[in-house]
């Protein structure tokens, strides 16, 4: 690689974007949703706040919304109920098990929002050389020739730091350790594969076993971390698929298999202990064929299933991340017209329709602002366009980003009086 990251650039950017939502946070006036204020007053009548400024507790009790109050509840306690395990745990065990604060309320809040936003800092790192990986070889179509790889980086990095996912990759949802776990896994199952063996059907095959299983394993974790992250088994499917029946090769098709065996495993053993903490007495969703609690809790306690959220109260949320399925369409729908040129991006394409399918028909529509973070397919779109000649194009990126950054600090302000989006 000859081009030297625009480390300092991206630093700037990143620390502007995060001072202006912290001030707006700070300065919001009043919360319409006052139910936090039952816990803020229990947490200050026992001291919790010891030892932090006053205004680090007035940030933190406004960022104490939606859910927050899970997290930080499991921080510092066990699961005990069913709707806890919606949560994934190896977040919770995280924040949980650093030898900092003590087990103190406001101590781990404020550790898992550091946390939290280096692992937003690190995406952005990650996701620059993950789009040199993918954009800087030779066998990219007219992408590569069109476009600076470098220039490509910098702007998807950029993209990525004003995220339409806004203030929730602020605070301490898992989405920022979830995405920086993914990208680390596409690059690390990237560099495993050889696209030039032309002894395959379709010129793909592994080269670094290692490597490869590698992958599988940082997946595994990463489910862990968001269960959204199950869609990502799809990459060893299709390559199981393409390794077995297309080109017929038997050692690549058991990688394929030892690749995706660690994320099944992971899936196993977490719906297992779900399983053996409330099983048989609990009954209900315990008695059926397939006794999975993550999937029983978020129908019954968030009623999760297709078209259960396509109702009138829930328009405004459908009119919010109208914006994100438009730009979600035609990203991809330019990268499948690229796959006769560009194979590699197969996987990301088909896992994006996935993801958008499920956020719109079967989850709350309006997570997909922040579940979509975990692909860069959106910030390579978008890119690309930036750098087309064509001003049409251009302009219409530009109001994009101009969209963004309107909606992140709209957003911030609409956390911080607890009102929706959630």
């Amino acid at each position: 690689m000859t081009n030297t990251i625009p480390i300092w650039h991206l630093t700037k950017s990143f620390l502007l974007i995060k001072f202006i939502q912290i001030v707006i946070v700070y300065f919001t006036p009043v919360q319409f949703d006052t139910s936090s204020q039952i816990i803020i007053t229990q947490l200050k009548n026992q001291h919790h706040h010891d030892s932090l400024p006053s205004i680090i507790i007035s940030i933190l009790d406004k960022l104490l919304v939606w859910d927050s109050v899970h997290f930080n509840e499991l921080f510092v306690n066990e699961y005990k109920y069913e709707h806890q395990f919606v949560f994934c745990p190896n977040w919770i065990w995280l924040i949980r098990n650093i030898p900092i604060g003590d087990h103190n309320y406001y101590h781990k809040f404020l550790l898992s929002i550091v946390l939290s936003n280096l692992c937003h800092y690190l995406s952005v790192i990650v996701l620059y050389y993950l789009t040199l990986r993918y954009f800087e070889s030779s066998n990219h179509g007219r992408r590569q020739s069109q476009h600076s790889p470098s220039q490509l980086a910098r702007l998807s990095s950029l993209f990525l730091i004003i995220s339409s996912a806004g203030i929730f990759l602020t605070i301490n949802y898992s989405e920022n350790l979830c995405n920086l776990l993914t990208y680390s896994a596409i690059y690390v199952y990237d560099c495993s594969l050889n696209y030039q063996d032309f002894k395959s059907t379709n010129k793909k095959s592994i080269n670094n076993y290692y490597l490869y299983v590698f992958s599988g394993i940082i997946i595994s974790l990463t489910f862990t971390i968001r269960a959204n992250a199950l869609l990502l088994g799809v990459i060893y499917l299709i390559d199981l698929y393409q390794f077995l029946i297309i080109n017929k090769n038997v050692n690549n098709s058991i990688g394929a298999i030892m690749g995706g065996l660690p994320l099944f495993l992971m899936f196993v053993i977490t719906n297992l202990i779900s399983y053996l903490k409330f099983c048989p007495q609990r009954g209900e969703w315990c008695n059926y064929k397939l006794p999975i609690l993550f999937q029983y809790a978020q129908s019954h306690y968030w009623n999760v299933g297709f078209l259960k959220y396509w109702t009138m109260g829930n328009i405004p949320n459908f009119i919010i991340i109208l914006p994100t399925i438009i730009i979600q369409v035609f990203t991809i729908l330019s990268f499948y017209k690229d796959l006769p040129q560009s194979p590699k991006f197969l996987n990301l394409v088909i896992i994006s329709i996935l993801m958008n399918i499920g956020a719109i028909f079967f989850w709350n529509a309006q997570i997909l602002t922040r579940i979509i973070t975990m692909l860069p397919l959106q910030y390579w779109y978008l890119s690309i366009l930036f750098q087309n000649p064509n001003p049409h194009q251009k302009s219409m990126v530009k109001i994009i980003i101009y969209y963004n950054l309107i909606w992140n600090f709209l957003q911030t302000s609409l956390l911080a009086a607890f009102l929706p989006p959630a």
